[in-house]
């Protein structure tokens, strides 16, 4: 009888030793799981807005591209690539988008068109209150069919629409569209930081202009 109690008191021991090791597993895993899960949960965030910010340049540039040197040309492009956007939650902040024209055969945009205002002849940067709901008023005062210059006021007038090639006669510009979007994180543990800068840019040819 005594060997039978200390043979069950050992069994007992050696299962309540398992029984802890298992508790301290099982406390060391949770916070792992849960780390994991909202790593999942970010990145697809990140991944979902980065596919918006994608379709909003493609369409952007293809309006663009499509409108050649008309006057609205960067109106339309603006309205294309808001329209997009709208798609992303609401505590993403859209901060910046540039139509650009351009530079050398890998169609780069000028880096300062990333940080600073319209540059002439190289970029329109657009920001503030003209991103909440631009109208054609706000690029052209007069006839957009008619004018033949941008007035300097105007937010295109750094790189005016009027002054594009999309002629067989003076070959094809290119523009571009770059956008750039505040993400803010979910969960607030997986970054460091409350947000992370989006950014995405296409490059598309003018359209030849049809004569009619």
């Amino acid at each position: 009888m005594i060997f039978a109690a200390a043979l069950k008191a050992l069994v007992q021991r050696r299962h309540d030793r398992e029984r802890g090791a298992v508790m301290i597993e099982f406390f060391l895993a949770v916070p792992i799981v849960i780390l994991f899960a909202f790593a999942i949960i970010e990145f697809s965030l990140i991944w979902r807005n980065s596919l918006t910010l994608a379709t909003a340049a493609q369409l952007g540039a293809r309006t663009g591209a499509n409108a050649g040197d008309y006057r609205l040309a960067d109106h339309g492009a603006l309205t294309s690539t808001l329209s997009a956007l709208s798609e992303l939650p609401g505590d993403a902040r859209i901060e910046r988008i540039v139509v650009f024209n351009p530079i050398g055969l890998e169609a780069k945009m000028d880096p300062d068109c990333k940080t600073g205002p319209s540059k002439p002849n190289v970029c329109n940067v657009y920001e503030g209150t003209i991103l909440t709901n631009p109208k054609p008023g706000d690029f052209s005062t007069g006839d957009p069919a008619t004018a033949t210059s941008c007035a300097a006021a105007e937010p295109d007038a750094a790189w005016c629409p009027l002054d594009r090639l999309n002629e067989f006669s003076t070959g094809f510009d290119r523009i571009g569209v770059y956008v750039e979007v505040r993400h803010k994180h979910v969960t607030g543990i997986v970054f460091p930081s409350t947000y992370r800068t989006l950014r995405d840019t296409t490059v598309m040819q003018l359209e030849p202009e049809i004569d009619s």
